[in-house]
């Protein structure tokens, strides 16, 4: 099982509906309501497995199926199990705003809706959604969020719908799975690192060595520009989809651009965070040679991608940003400091390594 995470330029949210919703003080998060989408489309009864392709249609048409909770999605986040069993988490209102998911509850709780009719068993679907909310909640306590779950039903970390009304949502099978969210975190795996490798290298797919608070101060405190200093939330987020160590793309993109200001062969007109080339490549100083991105958050998508790749993670060609997503590389280089990592040079490594322990000191 994998998660992917799509922010709303992602999934291409309808832009001539405003986000709704009000900002909330981060620590004032203190619940996770669940709930399924047949709460909200009645007519929704029998598809709990999706397609990328038909959930993202599904989630534009989430933005406008209950017009008296208002023109915008009523959750926070939504979660598409898809047809191989991966998970994509689709932004709602998003984790920073009000919801109107739970009345009483739309500003201490993040909404969570799953897409689908749970009172339908799926017990393969639920396996992997009960295991990728564990898994969010457990990053977001640990990324911003500390009082998140601190507020629960007796016996479960997190809330059903039916808790606080009389429904059915979200769902009899969801809801009886609910108390499988522990916040324990598996046991890691044994140690792979090379007997010679420094003890402080830097692995890519690991949990967060750092939390955004840190990838902000960093940002300012090397006086990267302000549009590098916003996409850490973006960068933080997306890491998480992938498993990566945020510290690691936001080192490489500082890297890459002088954290944000560019000044070489790429300008901000290109989007690309990460130096990416074209598939087919060319010389380092031809700009044509490399990647021009749609936009920003698409250019960092890309870096982690392709940071996740070295690392041995394939991303499915509908998910797929990264132009340089070759099966040559894959599985290369588990650490930035080892022989595998070709980014660019030489002291490409090592660089952006001594980066991220600047980021980690922040």
């Amino acid at each position: 099982m994998t998660d992917r995470y799509l922010s709303r330029a992602d999934w291409s949210a309808n832009t001539s509906l405003p986000r709704l919703g009000f900002n909330v003080d981060p620590a004032r998060r203190t619940e996770v309501h669940v709930h399924h989408t047949a709460a909200v489309d009645t007519s929704d009864f029998t598809r709990n497995r999706w397609t990328i392709k038909n959930a993202i249609k599904y989630q534009r048409q989430l933005q406008t199926i209950r017009p008296d909770l208002g023109k915008d999605i009523p959750y926070t986040e939504v979660w598409y199990v898809l047809e191989n069993l991966d998970v994509a988490i689709m932004e709602g209102r998003g984790l920073s705003r009000t919801g109107a998911h739970t009345a009483g509850h739309n500003t201490a709780g993040f909404g969570w809706a799953v897409a689908g009719n749970f009172d339908l068993g799926d017990p393969a679907a639920i396996d992997v959604v009960i295991a990728s909310i564990d898994n969010r909640v457990r990053w977001l306590r640990k990324s911003g969020f500390p009082n998140l779950t601190d507020t629960h039903p007796a016996g479960r970390i997190v809330y059903g719908h039916r808790d606080t009304k009389a429904t059915a949502c979200p769902g009899a099978h969801l809801f009886a799975a609910l108390p499988r969210i522990t916040l324990e975190a598996p046991t890691p795996p044994p140690s792979e690192t090379p007997p010679d490798a420094p003890a402080d290298d830097v692995a890519i797919l690991a949990a967060p060595t750092v939390t955004l608070p840190q990838l902000q101060r960093y940002a300012t405190a090397r006086g990267a520009t302000t549009r590098y200093r916003e996409l850490m939330l973006y960068v933080w987020h997306e890491s998480a989809a992938y498993g990566v160590d945020p510290a690691v793309p936001a080192a490489i993109m500082d890297h890459e651009t002088a954290g944000g200001h560019f000044g070489g062969v790429l300008g901000p007109e290109h989007h690309n965070w990460g130096g990416i080339k074209t598939t087919t490549g060319g010389d380092n100083n031809d700009p044509d040679a490399h990647v021009r991105f749609p936009d920003d958050e698409t250019g960092v998508r890309a870096v982690i991608q392709h940071a996740a790749l070295y690392a041995g993670l394939w991303i499915p060609g509908e998910l797929r940003v990264d132009p340089r997503h070759f099966d040559s590389i894959r599985g290369t280089a588990q650490r930035i400091e080892s022989d595998g990592w070709r980014w660019a040079g030489p002291d490409h490594g090592p660089n952006v390594a001594a980066k991220v322990r600047r980021i980690r000191r922040a």
